[in-house]
């Protein structure tokens, strides 16, 4: 170990992700909280694991977590995707992956499942194929503050793209800077041990997702962080702001770069359990039931061409292209009292 490594070691030895920094406004959703509440004490709050990554109808899913850690989303999503479905959970630390396979027989029991659907990997999460996930066989990659920690960021995202299944999920909840870190400040132990010399540039990582295949991606939510450590608040610099947000993008072959305009509605019918009024697909794409909503191509796929389909129904094809869809369904709602 180099002795800057020994030195961020040291520095953070007992401290966590919420010890240096504060994130505005992270509550997992109903479904969520059920699960988290069956697990044991000393894993529902953990600290390296700010954000609820877990979208909606996973049930009889094949889900891939990325980053583990003691392997609380692991088995939150254990939960959500039921018996017929299955968790790969990759964990680059041994000692975790060895006290999460202590506890899953009995999170699995208190779940009232027969058996546990989730398979802990002991491997880095920049190449899943060492964990034997083929090309295109898995539904749905949830993370966890997972991207932002590794430096081969181009090579996670890279192999998120490869495992998922045509109209398959990545959905992560992730830190994100608005600057790129001098070298000086990323090797500075109150940035690197407070796990945000890695964070990445928010417009690295738009780059970065296009690179990997991601022609487009959205964000659901976003959320203020607070650099509460006061070393990191004096090593970050002024000007250097955090923040949260949840992103959703979806793996398809007719995504494109820009949102295109083919004059398609889609009418969402209110039944994916947890969604009954409406169903948001991003922070500016809420889909009211049984309300028809003018939509970009690309927004009709991640509705149409996924697991959430079949709750769907689209007008319109792509034969008749109208230019740039300009406002991106993005349209004031008028409710009256």
């Amino acid at each position: 170990m180099n002795e800057i490594m020994q030195t961020i070691r040291d520095y953070y030895a007992e401290k966590k992700l919420s010890d240096i920094i504060s994130i505005e406004g992270l509550e997992p959703s109903a479904e969520a909280a059920e699960a988290l509440a069956l697990l044991p004490e000393n894993m529902r709050e953990n600290k390296m694991l700010p954000g609820y990554p877990f979208p909606p109808m996973l049930d009889g899913c094949t889900v891939v977590v990325l980053g583990a850690r003691n392997g609380r989303d692991a088995f939150v999503a254990s939960k959500l995707v039921g018996e017929s479905g299955k968790i790969i959970a990759i964990e680059g630390c041994a000692r975790d992956v060895e006290k999460a396979n202590e506890a899953k027989e009995q999170i699995a029991q208190a779940f009232g499942f027969a058996k546990s659907n989730v398979h802990f990997v002991n491997t880095a999460i920049e190449d899943l194929s060492a964990a034997g996930i083929a090309d295109g066989s898995v539904d749905v990659v949830i993370a966890n503050c997972a991207v932002s920690h590794s430096p081969f960021k181009l090579k996670v995202l890279s192999e998120v793209y490869r495992v998922l299944k045509e109209g398959g999920e990545f959905y992560e909840f992730d830190v994100f800077c608005n600057r790129r870190l001098d070298p000086e400040q990323k090797a500075d132990p109150a940035i690197a041990g407070g796990l945000l010399a890695e964070t990445g540039y928010d417009q690295d990582f738009r780059r970065t997702m296009r690179k990997a295949g991601w022609e487009d991606f959205r964000h659901m939510s976003f959320h203020a962080v607070e650099v509460t450590d006061e070393a990191a608040a004096k090593a970050k610099g002024e000007g250097t702001t955090y923040e949260g947000r949840y992103v959703r993008a979806v793996k398809s072959r007719v995504i494109e770069d820009l949102c295109e305009q083919y004059g398609q509605y889609a009418t969402y019918d209110g039944k994916i359990a947890g969604c009954p009024d409406y169903f948001d697909l991003d922070d500016h794409h809420r889909f009211f039931t049984d309300e028809p909503m003018s939509v970009c191509s690309n927004s009709c796929s991640m509705v149409a061409d996924t697991r959430y389909g079949a709750h769907f129904k689209v007008d319109g094809n792509l034969r008749h292209h109208y230019g740039a869809f300009g406002k991106c369904g993005n349209v004031e709602r008028i409710v009256e009292g």
